[in-house]
């Protein structure tokens, strides 16, 4: 409403991409009500993002806009690809897994960015690639709650939803274990902060994608409810 993420003084509420290239940590910090009384974690990589979202913007026109490149402009990308008030899944997310990409930092193998993370037991001798689980767990939530507000809003209607998966995050993958659904083969690792790379988190996070499928298979099943009712955001 201060217009923090806006160049133009006349439209504060409308982002744009210039206000997002100069987001400081301190502006950041006044809006969230940032103290030493009320901390943030990770202040400095949420403005590191912001930043990489206004750079983004920029480098896909196609989605964003030419001459002032707002997200707000992928509303009118989606419109142009809709019939009769739907648009397939593709558009949504070829616009927010591509022309977002870049907001994602690079893994510390330099090669890989956002959430893709390799696990050996998957590698197939001649297939490079093979070994890669990829997650998109934030760019999925992202689409999930962009295709929620097109509805409510325009009553556009994304189709495909089917080709989502549950998000492997720590509220899901964590009631899985703490339910029991889940064990682990060594309890040891439960005393020990590991990196979010690590094979034993990759191969959790995979477990959760399974098992909210099937979750969600008998929960439609029991409310006698369809995939249309009961979407896997429901779930």
């Amino acid at each position: 409403l201060d217009g923090a993420f806006s160049s133009d003084a006349a439209v504060k509420t409308r982002v744009n991409s210039l206000a997002l290239k100069q987001t400081t940590e301190a502006s950041l910090a006044r809006g969230f009500q940032v103290s030493s009384a009320n901390p943030l974690v990770g202040l400095a990589g949420r403005t590191r993002l912001l930043r990489s979202l206004g750079e983004a913007l920029e480098q896909s026109p196609q989605y964003f806009g030419e001459e002032l490149c707002r997200p707000g402009n992928l509303v009118d990308y989606l419109l142009s690809h809709a019939e009769a008030g739907k648009v397939g899944l593709e558009h949504l997310w070829r616009a927010c897994s591509e022309g977002l990409y870049n907001i994602w930092p690079l893994q510390p193998n330099g090669i890989l960015r956002g959430d893709i993370w390799a696990h050996s037991k998957l590698q197939v001798s001649g297939k490079p690639g093979s070994d890669l689980v990829p997650f998109h767990k934030l760019t999925q939530w992202l689409i999930y709650s962009i295709i929620d507000v097109l509805g409510l809003s325009l009553g556009l209607k994304v189709t495909g939803l089917d080709m989502l998966t549950g998000l492997p995050e720590y509220r899901n993958g964590g009631l899985f274990l703490d339910s029991g659904v889940l064990l682990l083969k060594d309890p040891s690792w439960l005393s020990q902060e590991v990196n979010v790379g690590t094979e034993l988190v990759v191969e959790w996070r995979a477990l959760t994608v399974v098992l909210l499928d099937k979750l969600a298979e008998q929960v439609r099943k029991k409310l006698q409810m369809g995939l249309e009712d009961l979407p896997l955001t429901a779930v």
